[in-house]
């Protein structure tokens, strides 16, 4: 799906321009709740703030060189603070934005809105970058998993990244099975590069469908309003778009989410997001090269062995897996 935002709508979804030329007669406030308007904008501004935090952290680390130094044990700690929060205000928006659907229903029938074909039709399309999330957010809630920082770098380039912490069938930790997938038996994890762009996509596109149930709900044409351009919007657009197209290898071979800028009139700014799109992936390494990764990890006291992302073991030294 693409998805196109600019200057002219303020860098924001279309269900902005949907619920600004919506009456509050046309909704059913309840539990003393905010507008629909009102409750999609503070949710989409703290969503959107999360990932602006987060890549300021990621500029730090990167700046700073961090992983490159032997004493930088705790050094990630506030770039896995910030990643925390980002999966909780992507739960929370995508909540919210229920709420926003339940509020153009009457009390009478709020009990089971969801039972609405509209309704339905909207949870089915979020589903898949919905259910992505809450799996990884339930997961370190309430199954003990833990976000942890994993920096693949050489003399010349970094990529940035996480994974989720668990213990294996073996009794090692290291990432979690569930939610990293074996490449050639190795473990693996995920990039910064990818995943920002995927979970930008991912906002915009609840805002899209959010947008559609609405004009379903009320058989309202789109009529786009003056929206003031958002510099945080703005800001987190150019910044994930700039982002390289540098990923873990077997992220290679998985759909490719695009955030590009198309526009570079100063007057008229345009970005495009697309998933899952076509890249031409950038190799970070060949044979021969020297590749270094870099974790974090927390002594639990009773766990003695540690799976790394991509190494394997020879010889008792940890090599890394490099396809030719």
């Amino acid at each position: 799906m693409k998805i196109f935002c600019s200057s002219q709508n303020g860098f924001r979804p279309t269900v902005v321009h949907v619920l600004t030329q919506l009456s509050s007669a046309q909704t059913y406030q309840y539990d003393l709740r905010r507008p629909p308007l009102g409750i999609y904008n503070v949710s989409f501004n703290n969503v959107m703030r999360s990932l602006m935090y987060l890549l300021e952290e990621l500029d730090k680390a990167i700046t700073s060189e961090f992983f490159r130094k032997n004493d930088s044990y705790g050094s990630d700690i506030d770039i896995l603070y910030r990643l925390e929060n980002l999966y909780s205000s992507v739960m929370k928006y995508c909540d919210d934005c229920l709420s926003v659907l339940k509020s153009f229903f009457p009390p009478e029938k709020q009990s089971n809105y969801r039972s609405n074909k509209i309704v339905q039709e909207y949870e089915r399309n979020i589903r898949d970058y919905r259910d992505d999330v809450a799996r990884i957010f339930n997961a370190v809630k309430h199954r003990q998993h833990q976000f942890r920082t994993y920096f693949l770098f050489q003399d010349n380039w970094v990529i940035p990244g996480y994974f989720l912490e668990s213990v294996d069938e073996n009794g090692s930790l290291g990432p979690s099975s569930e939610f990293h997938e074996r490449y050639k038996t190795r473990y693996t994890a995920f990039s910064y590069n990818r995943r920002l762009k995927y979970h930008l996509w991912g906002i915009y596109m609840i805002g899209e469908k959010l947008a559609d149930a609405i004009q379903q709900l009320n058989q309202l044409p789109l009529v786009k309003a003056n929206i003031e351009a958002g510099t945080i919007e703005r800001s987190v657009l150019e910044r994930i778009a700039t982002l390289p197209l540098m990923f873990f290898i077997d992220e290679n071979y998985k759909d490719v989410p695009i955030v590009r800028r198309i526009f570079n009139n100063q007057e008229d700014i345009e970005f495009e997001l697309s998933f899952p799109d076509q890249a031409i992936l950038l190799a970070p390494a060949s044979i021969g090269e020297t590749v270094y990764g870099w974790l974090s990890w927390i002594v639990d006291g009773i766990s003695t062995q540690y799976q790394l992302p991509y190494f394997y073991s020879v010889g008792g030294k940890a090599e890394l897996y490099i396809e030719s």
